[in-house]
């Protein structure tokens, strides 16, 4: 079991696909995880893009909302 502080091992994702992925869904302020996946789907398999977002929740830049709505939690400017 994770800490929550510790650091995750992500092989499979690199830095700047979480940071790519986090300023897609911080431009849209909230996106569907659907629609948001299927733009990524050339970029990224399934299991990357699930990485991908529980990352981005877990550090609490993003939330799932009901219906898997992907909301940006920060309201500071880019």
């Amino acid at each position: 079991m994770n800490n929550e502080n510790e650091p995750v091992a992500m092989p499979d994702v690199s830095l700047l696909t979480i940071q790519e992925v986090a300023e897609v869904i911080q431009d849209f302020g909230e996106i569907s995880s659907g629609k948001l996946y299927a733009q990524l789907t050339n970029k990224l398999k399934l299991h990357e893009y699930q990485q991908v977002i529980n990352a981005l929740k877990r550090v609490g830049l993003v939330a799932e909302r009901p219906g898997q709505l992907l909301c940006w939690n920060r309201s500071e400017s880019k």
